[in-house]
């Protein structure tokens, strides 16, 4: 009785096309609106402040070579490069040995072990770091690939607008079916709960820096302690981002445009997992509580409407068809604008947001459980007990 007073709800066929309605407004005219990176001033010179590029690198022989081949031609003329080999079991090693040879700017530190209670990248990062000289950092991601002037550009934009941290939002390369079934929507979820537009402001705690580019001058990531204050946690860019928030610096996110690309994980396992590490970081972490009504919510708001639609489809409720309707017509439409305007992906993977949205809730439940009951968290192929996301 419930579930068929449910299913011919009015009202909740209005509630959730004026939800949906408003979800498209904002991404319509405000959500997503990013400034992007402009071209770099014609101040670069030799005597130009140098440099670090710290590049940690597990189990990435199939984005490495791009990344390295990139950031050799960087047109920024004051550069180290320090490419961590963080225990990769694959042909990682031998892919830095190659594109690094006769390169005097780069230097190479191979991890053998991993250092206990440091989980994720962090402690590739912060050996990195100490083998750096220069005065600004840049953390970047060993799946990405970076435009010529990619380095000169920010150093530029950040030095003009007096920026302790400028963080860049990549265009994202998916690279296989469900990469691309997974990542742009889960990239929505996290970015409805944590606008960019609201990083930019000083005044909203929200806070989090993109972990493919983290371009930071030296003396402030030392003020905050770098990667070894968030040795704990999974997310380590968000955890750094609050920090340098709370602490009073001046952060930015831009959007890269073609300045930076990241490229996706391939298969289901690596985007599931990735999906994990996300959403356990962004929603179940920092409150558990909560990641339960979230998950109803979700189903509420992504699944029901798809169930309404041929639910309505078969029925003989006109009006109920016409909200139905108009409820995935503002649904698609809106991951529409925001595939064209941010993520870059293509427009016909719209269609498959409703797989998308079991896999994310199931992912949400998931991870949740393994959250609450303390089970290990695996992430990059390796097992960690229970630590701060």
């Amino acid at each position: 009785m419930f579930l068929e007073n449910l299913l011919n709800s009015l009202f909740l066929r209005q509630l959730l096309l004026l939800g949906w309605f408003l979800v498209f407004f904002s991404r319509l005219f405000t959500e997503f609106k990013l400034n992007s990176i402009g071209m770099p001033n014609s101040n670069i010179s030799e005597d130009s402040p140098s440099v670090s590029v710290i590049v940690p690198a597990r189990n990435e022989e199939n984005n490495l070579g791009k990344c390295l081949f990139s950031l050799q031609q960087q047109d920024y003329p004051n550069l180290e490069f320090i490419i961590v080999d963080d225990c990769s079991i694959d042909k990682t090693r031998n892919i830095i040995k190659k594109y690094v040879k006769n390169d005097s700017r780069f230097k190479i530190v191979e991890l053998d072990d991993q250092e206990p209670n440091w989980v994720g990248k962090n402690w590739a990062c912060y050996n990195g770091y100490l083998l750096s000289t220069g005065k600004y950092l840049l953390f970047t991601d060993a799946d990405t690939e970076h435009s010529t002037n990619s380095i000169s550009t920010s150093i530029s934009y950040l030095r003009k607008n007096e920026l302790d941290v400028l963080t860049l939002f990549p265009k994202l390369i998916c690279q296989d079916f469900w990469s691309k079934v997974i990542m742009p929507f889960l990239i929505s979820m996290i970015y409805i709960v944590y606008s960019p537009i609201r990083l930019n402001s000083k005044k909203d705690p929200i806070a989090y820096l993109i972990g493919g580019f983290i371009l930071i001058k030296r003396t402030v990531y030392e003020q905050i302690g770098g990667h070894k204050t968030v040795k704990h946690s999974f997310v380590e860019d968000k955890a750094l981002g609050e920090i340098l928030k709370t602490s009073g610096f001046n952060i930015k996110i831009l959007e890269a445009k073609n300045n930076l690309k990241s490229f996706s994980r391939i298969g289901f396992k690596h985007n599931f997992n990735a999906m994990q590490r996300a959403l356990s970081g962004s929603i179940v972490a920092p409150n558990i509580l909560i990641a339960f009504p979230v998950i109803i919510f979700g189903f509420i708001t992504l699944i029901i409407p798809y169930c309404l639609f041929f639910y309505d489809l078969y029925g003989s409720y006109s009006l109920n068809l016409i909200f139905s309707s108009l409820i995935l017509f503002f649904i698609l439409l809106s991951y529409f604008l925001e595939f064209k305007n941010i993520l870059h992906t293509n427009k016909i993977f719209v269609f498959f947001h409703p797989l998308s949205a079991l896999i994310q809730l199931f992912a949400l439940f998931y991870c949740t459980v393994k959250v609450a009951l303390g089970y290990d968290f695996i992430w990059r192929d390796r097992k960690y007990k229970k630590f701060k996301m």
